[in-house]
């Protein structure tokens, strides 16, 4: 799975270098808690499903907005410019909805309000659909192929959270 964590690598150099062409920054402060990499198929989902579980551990699979989504705890994280990396988020395909395979995004925990982003940089166009969630609220805004979304709290603790009120 080297080419895995090189793809991630890869993944957030672009990123981060189409961000700084912007003049976007994210702090070291502030915690990337996750990346996600899409599929397009069931069958390459279950595979890549399977195959990461070689190297971290399945936190949870929870059906979303009609398919389900895999959050894995990587044994070893991915570390990226001063930053640890601790999750992948890894979706199953929704029907008649194509996505490319790859890393697609990554989240940010930021210790600022959301709607105070806006504020600091007023030149994005940020995406506030999922701002109205009950459950950790995030903007996002487009970098060519890729998303960057901010949400109030890291995935982690929103899945521990889940996790115990199911017991």
């Amino acid at each position: 799975m080297d080419d895995f964590f090189e793809n991630a690598h890869s993944f957030l150099a672009k990123t981060f270098r189409l961000l700084e062409e912007r003049k976007i920054s994210i702090p070291l402060d502030w915690e990337i808690d996750h990346v996600c990499y899409r599929v397009e198929t069931l069958e390459q989902y279950q595979n890549l499903k399977n195959k990461i579980q070689n190297f971290s551990e399945l936190l949870i699979e929870s059906p979303i907005n009609g398919r389900n989504i895999s959050t894995f705890k990587l044994h070893s994280p991915i570390s990226f410019q001063g930053r640890v990396i601790k999750l992948i988020e890894l979706p199953a395909p929704k029907e008649k909805t194509f996505y490319k395979e790859g890393f697609e995004h990554f989240e940010v925990v930021p210790d600022i309000a959301l709607l105070d982003l806006e504020k600091k940089y007023p030149m994005v166009q940020f995406n506030k659909d999922a701002y109205s969630k009950k459950i950790n609220r995030d903007i996002s805004f487009e970098i060519e192929d890729y998303t960057i979304k901010f949400h109030e709290e890291s995935l982690e603790k929103v899945i521990i959270r889940e996790l115990e009120e199911l017991k």
